[in-house]
């Protein structure tokens, strides 16, 4: 099983639950892009040892074409942007094919 703990990404960190049990309920936010990625394991398999970008995708249904394993997330993102100040929670990150 995966570590829960956030990984620190610039200055995002891409974290969301997962498990049979999640389901995404996002709150409202406004974006323009869906970015896809893959989490990946380090070498002590018990830990997330980063992720490794799949592509940007304008819409949510092209974004959740490209998830095809429970290691990918899709993370809205505002076109022009920027994240600022401390690390922080990606707002609306979430594993759709962690069920």
């Amino acid at each position: 099983m995966m570590d829960r703990n956030p990984i620190v990404v610039g200055r995002v960190i891409p974290q969301a639950p997962m498990g049979p049990n999640v389901t995404w309920n996002p709150k409202p936010i406004k974006h323009d892009l869906f970015v896809v990625g893959r989490i990946y394991n380090n070498e002590n398999k018990n830990e997330i040892g980063g992720w490794e970008f799949i592509g940007l995708f304008d819409n949510y249904p092209k974004a959740l074409s490209q998830c095809a394993t429970r290691k990918h997330f899709i993370g809205p993102v505002r076109l022009n942007e920027a994240i600022v100040g401390k690390p922080q929670p990606w707002p609306g990150i979430h594993y759709p094919r962690s069920n």
